[in-house]
């Protein structure tokens, strides 16, 4: 997150980060410092209007979409170079995608952290193009 912010020329308050569990203190200190948006994937599971958190963060703004793929929980997403427990359903990221732009202007997705190596019969790799899949149709169909 560092070096994409200092060559970027992004402001650090225009990031959300969205569906975390496991962070260092010095992270936890380098987001909070910087007035980064963070909101984990427990807040984002409990169903407590933390989608709604992010929507309004980006309301009006142009949004690219950096989707780690670990975002979803291994059971979702067992192909990725370090996974941890407690994380998305693939239900759980298509609706955040859907309730967290709903306001804004889809510019860019990427999507990091497959890695077909330790995939187990193309889960996360299905789980990867079905979000893809799902933000081309919102970026086609009016959300540009």
């Amino acid at each position: 997150m560092r070096r994409a912010l200092d060559v970027s020329g992004i402001g650090p308050a225009r990031v959300v980060i969205a569906g975390g569990r496991d962070y260092d203190p010095e992270e936890l200190e380098f987001i909070r410092a910087r007035g980064m948006l963070l909101v984990s994937a427990q807040e984002l599971a409990a169903g407590n209007g933390a989608a709604r958190t992010i929507a309004d963060a980006l309301a009006g703004k142009s949004v690219h979409v950096s989707l780690d793929i670990d975002v979803l929980d291994p059971a979702n997403a067992p192909g990725t170079e370090i996974p941890s427990a407690g994380g998305l359903s693939t239900r759980q990221a298509l609706d955040l995608l859907h309730v967290a732009t709903a306001d804004s202007r889809l510019v860019g997705l990427d999507v990091v952290e497959v890695s077909p190596p330790f995939d187990q019969g193309d889960i996360t790799t299905l789980a990867a193009l079905k979000l893809i899949f799902e933000f081309w149709g919102m970026f086609w169909h009016g959300k540009r």
